[in-house]
């Protein structure tokens, strides 16, 4: 959303834009090639042996993006990453390897 006041014709003019993104899979595919891009570099590289595991008590999760609620019919990843790309934050998905250890 935008908003802005203007002087004109010695009026205060107010205005606002609001746009609502309903294309994800236009937006994904215009804005989150970069973010796949790293996932399957870091996925290359991951040496599981690396990596120190432990048990948390309960399940972990980071709820992120409210707009995955606005596209039930696309998993809430897909969604996530696309907005993620629109508004240029380099979140990454854990590698396969690595969340399925």
């Amino acid at each position: 959303m935008y908003g802005g006041v203007r002087e004109e014709d010695d009026e205060r003019i107010i205005g606002c834009l609001s746009i609502s993104l309903s294309d994800v899979e236009l937006l994904d595919s215009l804005y989150s090639k970069p973010i796949r891009d790293v996932e399957y570099k870091m996925a290359d590289e991951v040496d599981i042996s690396t990596i120190q595991l432990f048990q948390t008590q309960q399940a972990q999760s980071m709820r992120r993006s409210r707009e995955r609620e606005k596209f039930p019919n696309h998993p809430a990843a897909f969604v996530i990453r696309a907005f993620d790309g629109l508004h240029k934050d380099m979140l990454f998905q854990t590698p396969l390897l690595v969340s399925s250890t």
